[in-house]
């Protein structure tokens, strides 16, 4: 640092670190590092003293500012070394430092934080997940020397599987550390070949999920109901089995086992602890945990047409109406996906909304994405492959129809209570929705995307609608037609995106505010004035005009600051900021401009719910006059485009066009009268009021 400048020039070699240097370094480093007591396996301690990232140098700055001024500063590595400090990643400690010890600490916290285990738990954990990588590599030999110790080394590691909570950790940290399933089967394989005969419901729970994972879902029902009784008390394959009962369409067996597995019955506090699968199959199978009534006498004949009694064909096994299941089936689908995809529904919530990743969290738990990945992503063919055998035979008929049916566009043509009619506007087809939950935010007129599912004559809407405006019913029938789910991604990321905002000149939105310092006892009233300014109180200043697209419009603002002689401005484009340091320029010819903070309309916008209260008071909000104006400015612009654009709700005529006859007239009308009234406040919606008025409808 020179003269208030900063000069940076190229050295033939690194500075070498000097003993001033190096001595103020390791005295930051005893002052930064701690002292951490760690437990490792099986209850051995260590005193592990290190330190993390650049506080060694923050530290040794304190301590000796002068050694880093008086001479270059050397490489960071260079100067650890030289002060006998060693680096791994962004650990640093002294020389000779128990690395392997810090790495096995940080592996035990990983998991207790991640599986919720305690000491002894972890030690279990490491056990598995070292036998089982140790199996991949020399095989029966990493269970013991020979085979008594073999049959012994089988029999513990199978016993810390009778641990629920270690079961479960075994299977995610082996997928966390790329183990194989191939590697997971032969090494549950080797366990269960050495313990036969001995009930562990724990390494049964193991193999049936290897087993599922790879396909074999029959084998792993067998594989778990044969180690598994009523007195069992290993929840995950207790849940397990619950899960096949319910693909199977027995739902009090399901919820036989969910109540031996004590998730059921729970207050508040440990419901909320709940794990989420497990939460959502409780769910699933509530409204099944009883039999329906019987259908006939014990000794009548069955009403299946079998021609046997009804005690000896279907009593004690009756289902109920396939209509009332048909919800059962699609959440026994949601459950699969859940289970085995990997991450696509987050890549799907994503991609759309890769221009406005505010609406990501609400779109991820949206049922729209849930079905665009078990339909345009072939999960539900998938389930449909590996479910097969367990499910109902008319639940696994009706699936292979819902498989059929494709997505599509729908006018809103009634709405009754729990009922909803609809037009497909792709297939000119009439449908009958029954069964919804009755919403505000339904009403005729409005357009929606979908999967209606049939059932009978009736259809179910369990995937929901996600409206979309009128001009976006053809590109979204053109990417559903397309079969591409890409394409229907495309669409929703475009009806997410932030539209592009304008003032009323036309010019695109951009936020300045700009400052100038002004000479002492500068009079700004009347240069100001002249320049065409307006103020009440001689310290905000406004100048009024009219634009391209509406008369007395807030151009430009400024605000003085008599005490510290500045003055403030408010801008709403890159061309009103241009215009109002020339006027500024010209009429205060001795301000200097020190500041001109320029932002973009969206990111003005952007309010993560996430960083929400680090807000910036002092930044324009929604109140400012310059968002106001570019927000109406937007939305004034839509309408006009809207009116002269093709809708399909009126045959493909531009509302322009279509209120020139009677017909057509009283069509326009009834569309508007379904948009809702903007909200009172200073963002509002498309305004049908406005509408109205631009298409002649209020004469």
């Amino acid at each position: 640092m020179r003269d208030g400048a900063l000069h940076i020039g190229r050295l033939d070699v690194p500075p070498t670190p000097t003993d001033r240097q190096v001595a103020a370094t390791r005295a930051g480093f005893e002052r930064a590092a701690s002292v951490r007591d760690a437990t490792l396996f099986d209850g051995e301690e260590a005193a592990l003293e290190f330190t993390s990232g650049d506080r060694p140098i923050l530290e040794g700055l304190v301590q000796d500012r002068e050694a880093f001024i008086a001479a270059q500063m050397p490489v960071v590595s260079d100067l650890y070394a030289a002060a006998g400090l060693e680096e791994r990643g962004h650990n640093i400690a002294g020389k000779g430092f128990d690395w392997d010890a810090l790495s096995a600490w940080q592996q035990r916290n990983r998991a207790k934080a991640f599986y919720g285990l305690g000491e002894r738990d972890v030690d279990a954990l490491t056990m598995l997940i070292g036998a089982c990588g140790l199996y991949s590599d020399v095989g029966d030999e990493a269970l013991g020397p020979d085979d008594d110790q073999r049959d012994g080394g089988a029999l513990l590691l199978s016993a810390l599987l009778e641990r629920g909570a270690v079961g479960i950790a075994f299977w995610e940290e082996a997928k966390f550390r790329q183990i194989s399933i191939n590697e997971i089967v032969a090494f549950a394989d080797a366990l269960a070949a050495r313990t036969e005969g001995v009930p562990l419901p724990g390494l049964a729970w193991l193999r049936s999920r290897c087993l599922e994972e790879i396909g074999s879902v029959r084998e792993a029902v067998a594989t778990l109901e044969a180690a598994v009784d009523s007195r069992c008390t290993h929840v995950p394959a207790l849940v397990a089995l619950a899960g096949f009962a319910s693909d199977r369409g027995d739902g009090v067996a399901a919820w036989r086992w969910l109540r031996q597995a004590g998730v059921i019955d729970l207050d508040d506090d440990d419901d909320d602890e709940l794990d989420d699968d497990v939460l959502n199959l409780v769910r699933e199978v509530e409204p099944f945990a009883t039999r329906p009534r019987p259908s006939a006498g014990r000794n009548d004949a069955c009403p299946c047409g079998s021609g046997r009694k009804y005690k000896a064909c279907h009593l004690g096994k009756e289902l109920y109406p396939l209509l009332d299941r048909s919800g059962w089936l699609y959440c026994k689908a949601t459950r699969f996906l859940r289970r085995f995809e990997d991450g696509t529904a987050s890549e799907v919530a994503t991609a759309m909304t890769v221009d406005a990743p505010w609406h990501r969290r609400e779109l991820m738990r949206s049922h729209f994405v849930i079905d665009v990945v078990l339909h345009e992503h072939g999960l539900f063919d998938e389930f449909l492959e590996e479910r097969a055998a367990l499910l109902p035979a008319d639940e696994a008929i009706l699936g292979a129809q819902w498989s059929l049916v494709e997505r599509s566009v729908f006018e809103v043509t009634r709405v009754d209570g729990s009922t909803l009619e609809l037009y497909d506007l792709g297939r000119g087809e009439n449908i009958r929705i029954v069964k919804v939950v009755p919403s505000e935010a339904i009403r005729v007129g409005m357009v929606v995307v979908g999967r209606p599912l049939p059932i009978g004559d009736e259809h179910r809407a369990f995937s929901g609608f996600l409206p979309i405006p009128h001009h976006f019913v053809e590109p979204m029938l053109d990417a559903i037609a397309a079969g591409d789910p890409h394409a229907i991604e495309d669409v929703v990321a475009a009806l997410v995106r932030p539209p592009g905002a304008q003032n009323t000149d036309g010019d695109d939105i951009v936020l300045h505010t700009m400052q100038w310092s002004l000479p002492a006892a500068t009079d700004v009233a009347a240069p100001l004035t002249t320049a065409g300014f307006e103020s009440d109180d001689g310290r905000a200043w406004r100048l009024i005009a009219d634009t391209r697209n509406q008369v007395d419009t807030l151009v430009l603002a400024l605000q003085f600051d008599p005490d510290t002689m500045t003055l403030t401005g408010e801008v709403n484009s890159d061309e009103r900021a241009q215009r109002l340091a020339a006027v500024v320029t010209e009429v205060l010819p001795g301000s200097e401009l020190v500041d001109d903070h320029r932002r973009e309309f969206h990111d003005a916008l952007d309010t993560d719910h996430d960083t929400i209260d680090q807000f910036d008071e002092s930044e324009p909000g929604l109140d400012s006059p310059e968002i106001r104006e570019a927000i109406e400015a937007m939305l004034i612009a839509h309408e006009r485009r809207w009116v002269d654009e093709s809708v399909p709700a009126l045959g493909g005529r531009t509302p322009r066009d279509a209120v020139t006859d009677p017909i057509g007239r009283e069509q326009v009308r009834q569309l508007l009268a379904s948009f809702p009234e903007p909200p009172p406040g200073p963002v509002s919606g498309m305004n049908p009021s406005r509408m109205r008025s631009l298409l002649g409808l209020d004469e």
